[in-house]
């Protein structure tokens, strides 16, 4: 959260052992390999760590249905579970923001959002709630919050 992300990453691929190592500190060095802006090899890494993780969890992440308008999710739902990798992957590249830089950056930005969600579950959080669906599909679709301001009471202002 403090944008060391260099740091982040030494530690996640230390945590790894140097060999492939779990399917979670692969996505978090993903997450930063992300944040540095090295997609190509954030996606490599994502791509190992669901070699890892347990098929519902690889299944969850990389469901492009969250992101989808209204239209688009009626034709996702339309499709068979046979089909939707490959479905999934024409989304994923159709939805590549920068099509001159190496790597997709969009898939990798929601991968790291589902590897934020992952920290968030059990952690305390801002909001003063206890984490739900309903802040996991804010964070899946929009994003992670970026910064928090205070506002100080004024009293001589009104």
């Amino acid at each position: 959260e403090v944008g060391r992300w260099d740091g982040a990453r030494s530690l996640a691929a230390a945590a790894c052992g140097g060999g492939e190592g779990d399917g979670w500190c692969r996505a978090l060095e993903g997450i930063a390999l992300h944040a540095l802006g090295r997609f190509l090899e954030s996606e490599r890494v994502f791509r190992r760590a669901f070699a890892r993780m347990d098929a519902e969890r690889t299944r969850l992440w990389n469901d492009p249905e969250p992101l989808l308008d209204s239209d688009g999710r009626v034709w996702w739902n339309s499709l068979s579970e046979a089909v939707r990798p490959d479905r999934a992957g024409l989304v994923w590249a159709l939805a590549d923001p920068f099509l001159l830089v190496p790597g997709n950056d969009g898939l990798t930005e929601f991968w790291s959002r589902w590897t934020v969600v992952e920290t968030r579950v059990a952690a305390r959080n801002a909001y003063g709630m206890s984490w739900g669906s309903d802040l996991e599909q804010l964070t899946v679709r929009y994003g992670r919050e970026v910064d928090w301001e205070r506002e100080e009471d004024r009293p001589l202002a009104r």
